[in-house]
């Protein structure tokens, strides 16, 4: 049996106390996956005891595990013409959505639209969502940069009891935006967002007829258009940057994927610890005590911070 564990740093700098850290101290939270198996069901009923953190200016073990903290959802939706899939997956996920929970909706292709702000009103969310599946599809999409315009939704300043997320629905492959996957990785990590992928399939097949390629607004006078442009770094992978903050990167099985991704996020757990205000932003070493992988035969840990 394998026990999964992926996580993302989520430090604070607030300087209001749910903890009793000392003088000197915040709290900090690491946001984790625990599940059985690679994709198979949660670990429930994990505990304070059942984790431990290591790492520089730790001034407290593990002080809070918990699954209930509220989530802020980015989603980025490549904008192209999905029929009905995104208008019967996004009421199933609002079923899923509670209300303090926060939602806001951006469509991208070359660019990025944002279809809203921060959003609890499930009408305007619905809403935001359905426009997604509309739109052409582009020669050359950005998802990187539609993570990087998604980003700023979220404030420098972190409350730790608040799940941070981000979910690109769309390609996985950015050949044009001009930012390398690492730079990308250092923001999401300094925001504490973990970042997840609903992979769609190829596009250019509807009914097994192939569709042709649709122009690109060209650029400047002796630009090439966007769609012709040479990647500066090649051809990059979102699912990649996902897994290395934590994150999940699937393919959707139907309109319950979006529904299902929103139900692992709330299953995340969040360990609390204090930590020493100028250490905050460090990404600790999070592990289960020997007590908790008693019994377990093979267990394997996920942390975010690296690409592989």
């Amino acid at each position: 049996m394998r026990f999964l564990l992926a996580g993302t740093l989520g430090a604070c700098v607030l300087f209001a106390q749910s903890l009793p850290c000392p003088d000197k101290s915040v709290e900090a939270a690491v946001t984790v996956d625990a599940r059985l198996g690679s994709g198979g069901s949660v670990v429930d009923g994990l505990q304070i005891k059942d984790f431990q953190v290591l790492g520089k200016g730790l001034t407290s073990p593990v002080m809070r595990v918990d699954r209930d903290g509220p989530i802020d959802l980015v989603i980025l939706i490549e904008a192209y013409n999905r029929g009905s899939a995104l208008s019967g997956a996004a009421p199933l996920f609002l079923t899923e959505l509670r209300s303090e929970d926060r939602v806001a909706v951006f469509t991208y292709g070359t660019g990025v639209d944002k279809k809203t702000e921060w959003e609890q009103d499930h009408g305007a969310i619905l809403k935001a969502i359905e426009e997604g599946g509309k739109g052409v599809a582009l020669q050359a999409v950005r998802p990187l940069n539609a993570v990087v315009e998604g980003l700023k939704m979220f404030s420098d300043k972190v409350d730790p009891r608040r799940k941070r997320m981000m979910l690109v629905i769309g390609d996985e492959q950015d050949a044009s935006t001009p930012v390398r996957l690492e730079a990308v990785l250092a923001n999401l990590l300094e925001k504490r967002v973990t970042l997840h992928v609903l992979i769609d399939p190829p596009k250019g097949k509807v009914m097994g007829k192939i569709l042709p390629k649709v122009n690109v607004t060209p650029g400047n006078v002796g630009e090439p258009r966007i769609g012709e442009q040479q990647g500066r770094f090649g051809a990059q992978s979102v699912a990649k940057l996902a897994q290395a903050t934590g994150g999940d990167a699937v393919a959707p099985n139907g309109i319950w994927a979006l529904e299902e991704v929103l139900v692992r996020m709330k299953e995340r757990y969040q360990v609390g610890y204090c930590v020493e205000r100028k250490h905050a932003a460090k990404l600790p070493v999070v592990s289960l005590t020997d007590g908790a992988k008693s019994g377990r035969a093979e267990f394997a840990l996920s942390v975010p911070g690296g690409l592989r």
